[in-house]
C-alpha cells in the first residue's frame, strides 16, 4: 500500500487551520443552545472534516483548489518521505523475521 501524496486534496494548510478553528467554534456556540444550534452544529461539523480531510466537495464541485500554496508540497522533506515509502514497501516482508528472545536462560535445578 503506497501514499498517493495530494491525490484528493485541494486545500491549503493555512485554510485547514482556520476551517478546524472556526468549525471547532461553530460546534461550540450550537452545544450552548443558541437558535438555529442544528445548523450551526452541522456547518461546525463540516468545516472540521474538510480540515482532517483536507478535501473539500464544494471545491471539488467548483473544481478550486487552494492546495498549491501548501508549503510542504514542493520540498525535499515530502520526496524523502516518498523514497523512504517506497523503500518500507520494496522490502515488505522482510526475508527473516525478529528473533523472540527475553535474554535470559532457563536452566532446570535437579534436586
Amino acid at each position: 500500500m503506497s501514499v498517493q501524496y495530494g491525490a484528493e486534496h485541494n486545500l491549503g494548510d493555512n485554510e485547514r487551520l482556520f476551517s478546524a478553528v472556526g468549525g471547532v467554534l461553530l460546534a461550540f456556540v450550537a452545544l450552548r443552545k443558541a437558535p438555529l444550534s442544528l445548523i450551526l452544529a452541522a456547518l461546525g461539523g463540516f468545516l472540521v472534516y474538510r480540515s482532517a480531510t483536507a478535501h473539500c466537495p464544494v471545491y471539488d464541485a467548483l473544481g478550486l483548489s487552494s492546495a498549491a500554496e501548501s508549503p510542504l508540497a514542493h520540498t525535499a522533506h515530502a520526496d524523502a518521505d516518498r523514497v523512504i515509502d517506497q523503500a518500507a514497501e520494496d522490502s515488505f516482508p522482510a526475508s527473516d523475521p525478529p528473533a523472540w528472545n527475553t535474554g535470559s536462560v532457563f536452566t532446570q535445578v535437579d534436586e
